[in-house]
């Protein structure tokens, strides 16, 4: 090969090298399209006035010029964003091969036969095998398969480095003997150095330069396995699903988590006649990258032996190869600053004026103030109404609301080694109560079967003993309808169902209103009081109004080809108390304002709804959302529900997280979802589920078909979370998303 050649043999790695580096360091340079963002079908009218409707795959046209996937994935985009996943599982694999393939070639080369004896017994058992028939045989174990991304790439590096380092151990050991049959190793020796300092010194100086070249050859080959893999749907984060079950004949897809090349030749594999490019631009991305690294490999190897001259490099142009690193890593830096910080309570301090002492409920006047003063405050944002006016108005029947609730236990009706547990009660009716009376247990009875004669003859003298039931062996409505026959019966003074603390921070508020008083209490906090025989309870309730105003508001995205893509974000500010209405607000604009400072986070269009009537499934202004259509149902990548953060700033509560509705067909929420999930696991936040959904929870999932996850701080349980702490996790994963 000429030199002319060999330099551009050279140059040609390097420039595959730098493409790579950029794609992995700044993707957005690359593309402005989102890599998560499906679009499964599409629709249009042609010349002659008939109506179109196609299904993905896209072939390649204007505006996606190497077309979609079979989810609607513009494969651009996921070449472009699964550079990085593709080259930093290549990069672990070659690492571990190295790591050892050193030490047992350097023990042989010294000569160790144990070493020795290990490494060409593995060579050639891997060479008697194909080592892709063995990796995919292993891989595609179900083990193997059901492993989530992390734990998928730990496999993939162990086994594809562990069946591939015999033969580079062999190379290395080759290579170690014939430095050690060098005269100035025999000089190293006979003025005293021992093995270690003659390995660590001498041969490792000599070999690094051949490492370094034996490092991308190996690269190059290891890209080359993963792309053989993922034709066999052998990938990191492998995730089968049912595409089609006709005719009795179940159709697998099989997708990954993340963007990543061999996943994209995995899921495409059976569309190389209907859907080449599918196959052809991965396959083209693969074979570009193993070209760049054997090619830059090469030119390596011809630098070291002097088959081409070292380019010469001034002052001027390393002071800006430094300029440039520093750049570099000055912009990673800054995006991952804005990405992990900034998100802060204080520092976004929001409370509408005009709010008097009282509730903020659904009808009330300060429910119309607060309403006013968000809808002042988004439009000061840069906010828009969302369709018509930014307060919409809609009517909800009246209902009731706990203006203030008190039980306490006692050992007598003298209030004897008395214990108020007001905090940990929640109140299933509403109304004016003042009662007291025995704690009558029926916590083992049927209470389906249970009638009033039977009741009376529990009890003496008259007396209205307040009923202590078990919620454990009852739905919610069951526990309603109970509550409704019983309060029926003369000898009913009230009833005091006991529950879990977290199945209590679950619940709404509802509209029951009956004769005597209803409420759930603390199973924990009864049973650390075992002499109690005695309840005194006191309630006062007030009513609500029946008109609701929601304000909807948008800001629209600036990213021409995700702009129309929306996450909705709902908010609810209802509260018993002016302060706590406040810090609801308070949270929802904090949010607000981290996730649209930026303008890169402001890609996509940012839709807010503050809800009223949340507390109540009756009243909840969600009713009125899903009875209106007011953005396009197929641009709705996510609906972000944080109507249960119920969490006062400086109480702890726990965090609620419902991914039901978040599945792996809406490949962002879904995606999202887990994100959300392990940001909470790294920070050692302990969340839960919701544990028994009512209609309003599953409402747009049901009837729009918007993607819902839901996001809470409760204040009941054992929580350690603060609004705080929630804020700042929820907001760097909003930014995260932000392709």
């Amino acid at each position: 090969m000429s030199d002319v050649s060999k330099r551009f043999q050279f140059w040609l790695g390097t420039a595959v090298i730098v493409l790579i580096l950029g794609m992995i360091l700044f993707p957005g340079l690359f593309t402005s399209s989102n890599p998560y963002a499906t679009e499964g079908m599409r629709s249009y009218v042609d010349d002659s006035g008939t109506f179109h409707l196609e299904k993905a795959p896209f072939h390649p046209q204007w505006g996606i010029p190497m077309g979609t996937d079979e989810l609607g994935r513009q494969v651009w985009a996921l070449i472009v964003y699964g550079t990085r996943l593709t080259m930093t599982l290549a990069f672990l694999i070659v690492l571990f091969r190295f790591m050892l393939a050193l030490p047992f070639g350097f023990f042989a080369g010294f000569g160790s036969l144990s070493a020795h004896g290990a490494i060409d017994k593995l060579s050639r058992f891997f060479g008697t095998i194909p080592t892709l028939l063995l990796c995919i045989i292993i891989l595609k174990m179900d083990f193997f398969t059901g492993l989530t991304k992390n734990f998928s790439i730990l496999a993939f590096v162990i086994l594809l480095g562990f069946v591939g380092f015999g033969k580079l151990g062999l190379m290395v050991e080759e290579r170690v003997t014939a430095i050690l049959r060098e005269p100035f190793v025999t000089g190293d020796v006979a003025i005293g150095k021992n093995r270690f300092q003659i390995a660590g010194t001498t041969v490792l100086r000599h070999f690094l330069p051949e490492l370094i070249v034996l490092f991308f050859l190996e690269f190059a080959r290891v890209l080359t396995l993963l792309m053989q893999l993922g034709l066999f749907a052998v990938f990191v984060g492998n995730v089968r699903f049912i595409e089609d079950s006709s005719n009795g004949i179940i159709k697998y897809m099989d997708i990954s988590y993340e963007p990543e090349w061999a996943s994209m030749l995995g899921a495409a594999r059976n569309n190389l006649r209907s859907a080449p490019w599918l196959v052809l631009f991965p396959a083209l991305a693969f074979f570009i990258s193993v070209l760049g690294l054997n090619a830059f490999g090469e030119g390596l190897r011809d630098l070291q032996s002097g088959a081409i001259k070292r380019p010469k490099i001034g002052r001027k142009m390393r002071a800006g190869l430094a300029l440039f690193l520093v750049a570099v890593l000055a912009v990673q830096g800054v995006g991952y600053l804005k990405k992990t910080t900034g998100f802060s309570l204080e520092s976004f301090s929001y409370a509408p004026a005009g709010l008097e002492d009282g509730p903020v409920m659904i009808g009330t006047q300060n429910g119309q103030t607060a309403s006013e003063a968000i809808a002042a405050a988004l439009s000061e944002r840069g906010f828009s109404p969302l369709s018509g006016q930014m307060i919409q108005t809609y009517e909800a029947p009246a209902g009731a609301y706990t203006i203030e609730g008190r039980l306490v236990l006692a050992k007598s009706a003298d209030r004897s080694d008395s214990v108020d547990v007001s905090d940990d009660v929640w109140w299933i009716a509403h109304g004016d109560y003042e009662t007291e009376g025995v704690l009558l247990d029926m916590r083992e009875a049927d209470l389906y079967q249970l009638t009033e004669d039977r009741l009376e003859a529990s009890v003496s003298g008259g007396e209205k003993p307040i009923l202590l039931l078990d919620a454990a062996f009852y739905s919610d409505a069951a526990v309603v309808t109970i509550s409704e026959r019983l309060s029926e019966f003369e000898s009913v003074g009230g009833m005091v169902w006991l529950t879990d603390a977290d199945a209590m921070a679950d619940k709404r508020e509802t509209q029951l209103t009956l004769d005597v008083p209803a409420l759930y209490m603390d199973r924990v906090v009864f049973e650390s009081a075992p002499d109690a025989h005695y309840a005194f309870l006191n309630q006062t309730s007030g009513i609500t109004g029946t008109t609701g105003r929601n304000v909807y508001a948008m800001m629209p995205g600036t990213d021409p080809y995700a702009g129309e893509e929306a996450i909705i974000y709902g908010f609810g500010y209802n509260a018993a108390s002016v302060q706590d209405a406040e810090e609801k607000i308070n949270f929802a604009f904090s949010v607000i304002d981290e996730v649209t400072k930026s303008p890169s986070n402001r890609k996509r269009t940012v839709i807010v709804l503050f809800l009223d009537g949340t507390l109540s499934d009756a009243t909840h202004g969600i009713l009125d959302y899903a009875s209106k259509s007011l953005y396009p149902q197929k641009d709705v990548l996510l609906y972000l529900d944080l109507t249960r953060i119920e969490t006062a700033q400086n109480e702890l509560g726990t965090v609620l997280l419902d991914q039901r509705q978040s599945p792996i067909s809406r490949y962002y929420a879904y995606t999202f979802s887990l994100q959300l999930e392990g940001r909470l696991d790294q920070a050692n936040i302990v969340h839960r589920g919701i544990g028994e959904q009512t209609d309003i929870d599953q409402l747009l999932y049901l009837e729009k078909g918007f993607p819902t996850l839901s996001v809470g701080l409760s204040g009941g349980g054992t929580g350690s979370t603060g609004l705080e702490t929630l804020g700042s996790v929820l907001t760097t994963v909003i930014k995260s998303n932000n392709y």
